[in-house]
């Protein structure tokens, strides 16, 4: 399974990553975000696409995001852009 975390500042939009295998959604604290451990344990960062100034989302409004585009992409069967596998580091 791959762990994908949910971050503003993610490397990736969630559109982006390959969401159709067994994955892990990992989402933090409304403002805060998740915590530096958890960070580094998520193969992907990903972030959600948002419009004007926005400090952070509601963490239901973000899951509920996440698992629309999860089940957008088990439905097609892609990514909006493919993504190569995430690189795996020894934990």
């Amino acid at each position: 399974m791959w762990v994908v975390g949910a971050d503003a500042d993610g490397a990736r939009q969630a559109h982006e990553v390959d969401l159709t295998g067994g994955i892990v959604l990992a989402l933090g604290a409304e403002g805060t975000g998740l915590r530096h451990l958890t960070r580094q344990t998520c193969d992907w960062m990903v972030r959600l696409p948002q419009l004007g100034a926005v400090e952070s989302l509601n963490v239901s409004v973000a899951a509920g995001m996440l698992l629309y585009e999860t089940v957008r992409q088990r439905m097609t069967g892609k990514a909006s852009r493919p993504g190569d596998a995430p690189p795996r580091t020894a934990r």
